[in-house]
């Protein structure tokens, strides 16, 4: 466990984010490669619906995450 008091506040806040930046990448190499699968086999139509779903499922997860963000201060 390891306390948000105690140290730098910079290197804990670092550490902290970590875990928050690595889920982010992977989501984002997800949507990229929905968009491009998408675009490519079914067409234009379909590409706006990724794109319009991607903001959607991307506004989701982050409302989703916060009260864990919370439960960790």
């Amino acid at each position: 466990m390891v306390l948000m008091t105690k140290g730098k506040p910079m290197k804990v806040i670092c550490l902290f984010m970590v875990p928050f930046l690595i889920g982010n990448i992977f989501q984002e190499i997800y949507n990229l490669t929905d968009s491009i699968i998408v675009s490519q086999l079914l067409g234009v139509d379909a590409f706006a619906g990724v794109g319009c779903a991607c903001t959607a499922v991307k506004i989701f997860t982050e409302f989703a995450l916060q009260p864990q963000c919370l439960l960790c201060l």
